[in-house]
């Protein structure tokens, strides 16, 4: 029932349509040669852009890091130093930030002072044992106090490489909660480390439309802060269902990350064979009709009109949806266009 009236309102739009080619010929005709010669035709137009049109498969999404770390102190202690700020890129084995470290270091001191203590007792009591005047007993006490000492120092060393924060990989800082002066409990979360280098979509899929939905299926994303349209493809699939929601996570791997692209970002998102859906509306008035009985539209390119062939794939509120002979960003005349010609000079 539904493709029968969609045929029917195309056919009705294919008449309106040739109608108003004819009307455009005939008012050709009383276009003044002096007015088509003399120089650039004033017109209106309209930049197209791809749009997502509500389907059974469109769902709402948002834009998330890669990958993310937690990043806090392995001790506690009290804040002297912070090296960055929120949205600042940080490399591998950056210092970030730093803990009151006194205590730790003569802790550190002390126990390298035992551990050279020992080590000088191990050298002498090597030389007796090895001349023949040290028991096995001794000897074994005499390395067993070494290795001790070893322990001690490796343990200070720890204690004090601890109050400092360091990258564990590249990334952006994000969600810094400290501040010098303050205080912090071991492994407090202080801030976070995302990986913008490849961003995702994620998506909650009801469990009706999961059927629906596997990984490798195109996609088709519309960041609405930026405008942005993007593509991708399913790349997880959660098989768990939020208790609650019944809904399951699904992640749109991006096929480009837009440095205007910021996680959190609430954006809509059109998966498996609607994906490609959607087109361009455009103004009914700006949709001609040739001797062949092929629709056109008249784009503007570097100055000039240039004939563009389309395909209408349905009726919109304001025009028509273009599905085919359109790119985001072309502009389409609307106003002006029975003044023109291919190669016309144009002048919004």
């Amino acid at each position: 029932m539904e493709a029968d009236v969609r045929e029917r309102r195309l056919r009705r739009l294919g008449i309106s349509t040739m109608l108003m080619g004819l009307m455009m010929c005939v008012a050709c005709h009383h276009v003044d040669v002096d007015e088509a010669t003399s120089g650039a035709v004033k017109v209106r137009t309209v930049v197209v852009q791809r749009e997502i049109h509500t389907t059974p498969n469109a769902y709402v999404g948002s834009v998330e890091e890669a990958s993310a770390s937690n990043l806090g102190f392995a001790s506690t202690g009290r804040v002297t130093a912070v090296f960055v700020k929120d949205g600042q890129q940080v490399r591998k084995g950056q210092l970030l930030a730093t803990l009151d470290s006194a205590r730790a270091y003569s802790t550190y001191m002390a126990a390298q002072a035992t551990l050279r203590q020992a080590e000088d007792a191990c050298n002498r009591a090597r030389r007796i044992y090895e001349a023949g005047g040290l028991s096995e007993v001794k000897w074994i006490e005499v390395q067993t106090q070494l290795n001790q000492a070893q322990s001690v120092a490796d343990l200070a060393q720890q204690s004090l490489d601890d109050c400092r924060l360091i990258a564990p990989v590249d990334g952006t800082v994000a969600d810094r909660n400290l501040e010098v002066g303050t205080s912090v409990a071991p492994y407090q979360t202080v801030m976070r480390l995302l990986n913008l280098g490849g961003l995702c979509v994620k998506v909650s899929i009801p469990e009706a439309d999961m059927d629906r939905v596997q990984v490798g299926n195109r996609a088709q994303v519309r960041v609405n802060a930026t405008g942005l349209s993007l593509g991708g493809r399913v790349d997880e699939r959660n098989v768990s269902a939020d208790p609650l929601s019944h809904s399951y996570i699904v992640r749109v791997r991006l096929d480009k990350t837009p440095s205007q692209l910021l996680p959190g970002m609430v954006c809509n998102v059109v998966i498996g064979e609607s994906a490609g859906g959607g087109g361009m509306d455009v103004p009914l008035r700006a949709v001609q009709i040739d001797n062949d009985n092929r629709r056109f539209v008249w784009i503007v390119v570097d100055g000039k009109a240039h004939r563009s062939y389309v395909s209408i794939k349905d009726l919109s509120a304001t025009g028509v949806i273009i599905d085919e002979g359109l790119a985001d960003g072309d502009c389409v005349i609307t106003d002006g266009a029975l003044k023109v010609s291919e190669g016309t000079p144009v002048e919004l």
